[in-house]
């Protein structure tokens, strides 16, 4: 790419994210993957700050469509500048999630975009998440995370079981406070991760 064309596409596909419609923003993810592709790392990484920023939202949108996509994108951008990738992105993943508190669609936003990066890089980024999904008390939102994680990364998650199985049975024997949708949500997570070893043989 000529040293021109990233400042100008960058803000103009980081534009179209935010306000356009779905079909815009699938076409957004599109024009990032051949940006990315395109580009030597050292015009990415002038630029790292945005694109990660747009490929982080675009990970977590509503949209199915658009999440893989923007997976796509996301590979393309860790294949040119490394793991610095996924420090830049989950990290907020899981600030966003553990900060949610009420707000579901903060909270789903970040499962979406958590598992969007999990479905191809599980097995480098359990290592890192799992101990703080189940970090005692396990809390809604970390449970209903491994819930969504499990189903995306049944072959790797497994690898897990002696970390996560007994936290969960920990936390639904001590229970805190009589907090039925907190239990029920652990519940959910058990079952998952079951379902999830049980389809990986």
């Amino acid at each position: 790419l000529g040293e021109s064309v990233m400042p100008e596409i960058v803000p103009v596909l980081r534009d179209s994210l935010y306000g356009g419609d779905n079909l815009t923003r699938r076409g957004v993810c599109v024009g990032l993957s051949e940006v990315i592709s395109s580009a030597t790392k050292d015009q990415i990484l002038r630029y790292l700050d945005i694109i990660v920023k747009v490929v982080q939202d675009a990970l977590c949108d509503d949209d199915q469509d658009v999440r893989q996509m923007a997976a796509a994108s996301f590979q393309n951008l860790h294949t040119l500048v490394g793991n610095r990738a996924m420090d830049e992105v989950v990290p907020a993943l899981m600030v966003s999630l553990e900060s949610s508190n009420d707000d579901t669609v903060r909270l789903q936003r970040a499962i979406n975009g958590l598992t969007g990066i999990l479905s191809f890089r599980s097995r480098d980024l359990l290592p890192y998440i799992i101990p703080r999904l189940i970090h005692d008390p396990i809390t809604v939102n970390h449970a209903k995370a491994i819930t969504s994680i499990a189903s995306v990364t049944g072959d790797t998650i497994i690898l897990h079981t002696k970390t996560i199985i007994p936290a969960l049975m920990n936390d639904l024997a001590n229970p805190q406070g009589g907090n039925k949708d907190r239990e029920d949500s652990i519940r959910e997570a058990m079952r998952s991760f079951c379902a999830s070893a049980d389809e990986s043989g």
